[in-house]
């Protein structure tokens, strides 16, 4: 079946994706992977169609490579949420490497599939207005 952008809420909902995407520098402490550890991961037992992923990045093309490939992945039927566990500043995200990922750089990857109802974007990050996408 073919996306059809103009799906609404009476689209038949598949899979339920929850992804965290983690890059947090030494000594702070891997709440993402906790997340993920503690909570997300046994949704899977609760419910047949949630599913929840975890993903570390250490640099931009990590991070830029991981927003693709779950993009990518994307099938009729997923509502997925992205969750961020990083750091920011004025000039964007600091990840794992020390390096910033700028606003721009941030957002430019996370809005890529827009057209699809069925994803969300929400994240609150230092120093940044919340927004959801």
């Amino acid at each position: 079946m073919e996306w059809d952008s103009n799906m609404g809420p009476d689209t038949e909902v598949k899979r339920h994706r929850i992804i965290v995407i983690q890059s947090l520098q030494s000594p702070f402490k891997e709440t993402g992977r906790d997340l993920y550890d503690d909570i997300l991961r046994y949704k899977e037992y609760l419910n047949n169609d949630c599913f929840s992923e975890f993903h570390s990045v250490e640099n931009k093309q990590e991070f830029v490579d991981t927003i693709k490939s779950i993009t990518d992945s994307l099938i009729d039927g997923d509502v997925i949420t992205l969750h961020f566990e990083t750091h920011g500043s004025e000039k964007g995200v600091s990840l794992n490497s020390n390096e910033i990922l700028s606003w721009e750089e941030f957002d430019f990857p996370c809005r890529a599939p827009s057209n699809r109802k069925d994803y969300r974007v929400g994240c609150k990050p230092c120093k940044r207005y919340t927004y959801l996408y």
